[in-house]
């Protein structure tokens, strides 16, 4: 990051985009925020200077890149990072309604969801838009459906009539089918899948479906203190 931005004197954006787009188990907020530290944008005005002696140490030799930039200075932004705050919480469960469940590959570990007893039917979201995937690699995409296939397996007494959606359009008839009145899911903070979520609840609301994103009681309760 600290090439790109001060040697080749890249946007930090395109870098986090790149970035996001072909790491196997990318994740956008970490993704985000480590381009930003190493700018001076969240650590603000504290940069990383990548040097060629250090690069040439931790590799044993294999590298020796000439030519680096020699200053760091701070970027300047409009975002500001803001204080923690209490969590919001998504809708909450409604109990006594025909239920959906959807699996995204944000979050995989369903724990917390597993108790619901309205639960009649379940979905698996494989996106093949590649704009709402970020995906650059076939690599990334089967790494994506080999982690969604893992997670069906582990949780197969869980998921109900299971079938794969790759769509909201998809979502939104296997819902119609069903005559769901809501679908959970995990909640979603930011990133690809977090915007679509917000689409898919537009969606859904348009049609008397609730969209229910469940969030861990240990995440409410820590994540103001990040």
């Amino acid at each position: 990051a600290s090439i790109w931005v001060y040697t080749l004197q890249l946007p930090w954006q395109l870098g986090a985009d790149f970035f996001l787009r072909l790491l196997l188990d990318g994740d956008a907020a970490s993704n985000t925020l480590s381009w930003r530290w190493v700018v001076g944008l969240h650590s603000v005005g504290k940069t990383y200077l990548a040097r060629a002696e250090n690069i040439q140490r931790f590799t044993n030799g294999r590298f020796a890149p000439k030519g680096l930039a020699q200053v760091a200075p701070p970027l300047n932004d409009t975002a500001h990072t803001t204080r923690p705050k209490i969590i919001d919480p998504p809708n909450r469960y409604l109990d006594g309604h025909k239920t959906g469940f959807l699996l995204h590959s944000e979050d995989l570990n369903i724990a917390h969801l597993t108790h619901h007893s309205d639960c009649i039917a379940s979905a698996v979201y494989r996106p093949i838009d590649t704009d709402t995937m970020l995906v650059s690699s076939p690599k990334l995409l089967e790494f994506n459906n080999a982690t969604l296939d893992a997670a069906a397996k582990h949780w197969k007494l869980n998921l109900l009539n299971c079938y794969d959606v790759d769509s909201l359009q998809a979502i939104l008839s296997w819902a119609l089918e069903n005559k769901l009145e809501q679908i959970v899911t995990p909640y979603a903070p930011v990133g690809s899948t977090s915007q679509m979520l917000e689409k898919m609840k537009s969606l859904l609301g348009n049609n008397g479906i609730q969209l229910t994103q469940v969030m861990r009681a240990y995440d409410i309760v820590s994540w103001p203190y990040a």
